[in-house]
């Protein structure tokens, strides 16, 4: 059964193993859809940058239909150093994470366990608290 108002969120990391998905509802999944919508078309900007391999690769984002109706948003969405974009979209060009969105998700991911993951492929989660803590 689809969760009406679900947001799944796939951390991209190269690893050789399949990336890790959290799973977000309720007042979560509306943080992250109206950050979203504060970044989309607010502030174009170039193409994401080509992620090296062996590294992080940003986030893909998946809404639910409904709730990407309600917030007038595409169903699916990446971000990665700071540029939003609409994967399969003919656009070469994306919009700055004007509202911190990616830095968000960081954090949600060392909630959820995947700062030690996170680390080893590069990315500082030392702000967030200790990798794999939920503080």
């Amino acid at each position: 059964m689809e969760q009406a108002e679900g947001i799944t969120v796939r951390v991209g990391i190269f690893s050789g193993r399949p990336n890790p998905e959290m799973t977000f509802t309720d007042d979560a999944a509306e943080t992250i859809a109206n950050l979203l919508r504060e970044a989309i078309g607010s502030n174009p900007t170039h193409a994401q940058p080509r992620p090296k391999l062996g590294q992080y690769h940003g986030f893909i984002i998946t809404l639910s239909p409904h709730l990407a109706k309600r917030f007038g948003l595409p169903a699916h969405a990446s971000i990665y150093e700071g540029v939003i974009a609409e994967p399969g979209s003919k656009a070469e060009s994306g919009w700055r994470d004007v509202a911190g969105l990616e830095r968000y998700l960081l954090e949600q991911a060392v909630r959820h366990e995947y700062g030690e993951l996170l680390e080893r492929v590069g990315v500082d989660t030392s702000e967030f608290g200790e990798p794999g803590s939920s503080s």
